[in-house]
């Protein structure tokens, strides 16, 4: 049995707007927004094996976007809808989460693959009428051929996806720190989103002294 609690005060969220299209015409200020959040999970991890293991999960979150007052920003251009609302909400949330994990190693593995997925429900609790499913998935594969010089090519493709009523800093997300490197967090939000990531990794220099070692 698990127990996590997140408090964010605040997040800096970066939103363009909706869509592959956006575009970042004005300074990054304009853009962020300050969202006050914390959530509560309770769960129940039961390992089918050494490497498989499923989580059934109930959680509950609430969430606050405070625009900086007599400011500009990106909702002063947003459509009067509820999807853009920045009434504070809160949530609660249950759902199922899935795990197959089988690598050489724990940290850069070499051989193996490891897939994540899962789907929950989320249903607003406060004022307004939010209901809606998010599924998300990822499957990672890594190889390395026998080569003069080891090498080790890395594959990754995922998704996300939400179905029914939820709220702008709810959508789904390709950025930088997540699934599209080259990228500002949050750059680009949607309903659904697709991703895949190849890399092409090498040693190039091992080091040793008397606290660490490794390999950049």
């Amino acid at each position: 049995l698990l127990l996590e609690g997140h408090l964010a005060t605040p997040y800096v969220f970066n939103y363009f707007g909706e869509g592959q299209n956006t575009e970042n015409e004005r300074g990054i200020d304009y853009y962020r927004l300050p969202v006050y959040s914390g959530s509560v999970k309770t769960a129940y991890q039961y390992r089918l094996s050494r490497r498989l293991s499923l989580s059934l999960f109930g959680a509950y979150s609430g969430f606050d976007v405070r625009p900086v007052n007599d400011e500009e920003s990106i909702l002063d251009e947003l459509p009067d809808d509820l999807f853009y609302s920045t009434e504070a909400t809160e949530f609660f949330s249950t759902g199922i989460d899935l795990s197959l994990r089988l690598v050489d190693r724990e940290v850069n593995p070499e051989k193996g693959f490891d897939i994540m997925g899962g789907v929950n429900w989320n249903k607003e609790i406060s004022s307004g009428s939010a209901n809606y499913w998010h599924s998300f998935g990822s499957l990672s594969l890594f190889v390395t051929p026998n080569l003069p010089v080891r090498t080790t090519f890395a594959f990754r493709v995922g998704f996300a996806s939400n179905s029914g009523d939820y709220y702008f800093y709810q959508s789904n997300f390709l950025d930088g720190l997540s699934n599209l490197r080259g990228y500002r967090r949050t750059r680009f939000a949607g309903e659904s989103v697709l991703y895949m990531n190849n890399e092409i990794r090498f040693n190039l220099l091992p080091f040793r002294n008397e606290l660490i070692h490794g390999t950049i």
